[in-house]
């Protein structure tokens, strides 16, 4: 339930630029890998496709500058 919120804060500071949304969105995915690590470690398999994606993502957030430029408010 508090993730539901947390999303929808997400949402909210996407559409006004906010910016703490490149902090939000690493928090995100970190939470999105850290939910994938016990099916990892319980049946040695996660379908890469949902940890690799996120890792990219936060490295974008972190090194991009166009982010920077974007989320100014």
């Amino acid at each position: 339930m508090i993730l539901i919120f947390f999303y929808f804060f997400i949402i909210y500071s996407w559409i006004k630029r906010k910016r703490i949304l490149p902090k939000l969105m690493i928090t995100a995915y970190t939470i999105n890998i850290l939910s994938h690590l016990p099916v990892l470690f319980m049946e040695g398999e996660t379908g890469g496709d949902s940890i690799l994606p996120s890792v990219l993502w936060i490295l974008y957030f972190i090194r991009s500058r166009r982010v920077k430029a974007t989320f100014t408010n």
